[in-house]
């Protein structure tokens, strides 16, 4: 795949490097060497105007080293030796130069300078954030690589992302929206023409709803069910059962949000795809048929944990997964 495109438009000021496009650092933790794996393995992919390099670390390693500083060394220069590689054999007069300009800049600034500048954002795979998590390292991690950690999901450029990557949801005519979203108008249209209906499972009634659910109707003639689903008590919804590893006496301390959700979802006789744009962490995950997705706008590791790791027949996907799978 193509990725010289991110070199277009670097600048070196104050060693400070703008490419023209953000560029990711995946990171991810490997146990076992099957296959006899590099220590550090880096895949160079690009998704429109984002450049992500995906990084592989074996636990063997990290544990060989333990200091940050010197892994962070090494991702840095694997990162640039793949750059590079990929300028030369895609023919870019540009890779001789960027050489130039990082070697300049190597020897008069400290590596710690380097990496706060060099990636825009840093994204941990659930393996990666658990490895400094059990080593009580994160802290240490973020002092020595200074790069943002990427929080800026559940926007419809990120929604756009998924629709042109991920496989399999064009067959899935039934939509369900979890949560509002004010950029609905941008990215509702690109649904409605596929979809044979669109329901809305609310925990407010935002402004404007009966106008947005008239548009639908009169733009795509589809009749859609809009559902205020509020921590209060219901009439028309029973108890939500707790979730699997949940006491009942743990259930029902604390309402879950969107009370009675699964009752609903059990309702739909065929697959489903579920664009979730809540930012709760305890929504209703079960009822689905096998064969629906999961959409995530958040990449909330909770409900990865409930959706990947129990057999529900439901496809989890977030913007996390879409990185970590990509071919």
């Amino acid at each position: 795949m193509r990725t010289t495109a991110v070199f277009k438009a670097y600048i070196f000021e104050d060693y400070h490097i703008d490419y023209g496009m953000e560029h990711m650092v995946y990171l991810m933790v490997k146990k076992g060497n099957k296959g006899k794996r590099e220590p550090v393995a880096v895949e160079r992919l690009q998704l429109g105007q984002m450049c992500l390099s995906r990084v592989t670390l074996l636990e063997a390693y990290l544990e060989a080293w333990e200091q940050p500083s010197h892994v962070c060394g090494v991702i840095w220069d694997k990162i640039k030796e793949r750059c590079v590689e990929e300028g030369r054999r895609d023919g870019n007069s540009e890779a001789a130069a960027l050489q130039r300009e990082w070697g300049a800049a190597e020897g008069k600034v400290s590596l710690r300078e380097l990496h706060r500048y060099f990636p825009d954002y840093q994204v941990w795979d659930r393996s990666f954030q658990g490895y400094l998590q059990r080593r009580q390292m994160t802290g240490e991690w973020l002092r020595v690589w200074r790069v943002p950690v990427y929080d800026q999901y559940g926007g419809p450029e990120q929604l756009q992302t998924l629709l042109d990557n991920v496989e399999g949801w064009r067959q899935l005519s039934q939509i369900l929206v979890l949560g509002y979203d004010p950029g609905m108008s941008t990215w509702l249209p690109k649904l409605a023409r596929r979809a044979r209906g669109i329901d809305f499972y609310l925990d407010y009634e935002p402004r404007g709803m009966e106008e947005l659910q008239e548009w639908i109707d009169e733009e795509y003639g589809l009749v859609t069910q809009w559902r205020i689903l509020g921590g209060q008590d219901q009439e028309d919804v029973g108890l939500e059962a707790p979730e699997d590893g949940q006491t009942e006496e743990a259930a029902a301390r604390k309402p879950p949000s969107y009370p009675g959700l699964s009752q609903y979802l059990r309702s739909y006789g065929v697959p489903c795809l579920v664009l979730d744009f809540t930012e709760a962490a305890d929504v209703p995950v079960t009822g689905l048929k096998p064969g629906s997705m999961w959409w995530d706008m958040g990449a909330m590791e909770e409900k990865r944990h409930l959706l990947e790791d129990r057999p529900l027949g439901v496809r989890y996907v977030s913007l996390k997964t879409l990185w970590r799978d990509m071919a």
